[in-house]
């Protein structure tokens, strides 16, 4: 009987887990872009270090509404081709802030698995 409390234990906190993975890969957009971006250009300013960037704003397209898919994937395109990554955030800023405050800031997200978990080790990173 004491086994099978054990596994039965095991098994639902396991579920528990798991769940909470799934949950934690959906965010909305205006907390991705203060546990991703913000840390990433935080990182870059202390260090001059791009490989943050380089690594989450090719993902930035996916994130965005369907109209605007397309100018989002040439901004960052051409951002990394210069190799100054950081300046598509100005870009960006300059061109969607206003409307995506008023309009999109709650709309939620899915984190694509290629960044998943990258705040975190930004995070790590910086101390």
């Amino acid at each position: 009987m004491k086994k099978l409390l054990i596994s039965l234990l095991f098994i639902l906190l396991s579920g528990t887990i798991i769940a909470g993975k799934k949950a934690s890969a959906t965010t909305n957009l205006h907390d991705f872009m203060e546990d991703y971006t913000k840390e990433a250009m935080k990182h870059f300013k202390k260090t001059g270090d791009r490989t943050y960037l380089n690594r989450l704003l090719p993902e930035f397209p996916a994130l965005t509404i369907e109209e605007q898919r397309t100018d989002w994937k040439k901004i960052v395109d051409q951002s990394i081709a210069e190799g100054k990554p950081e300046k598509s955030c100005k870009t960006c800023h300059d061109l969607y802030k206003k409307d995506y405050k008023k309009l999109y800031r709650k709309r939620e997200i899915r984190i694509p698995e290629k960044i998943f978990g990258m705040d975190e080790e930004m995070r790590k990173a910086g101390k």
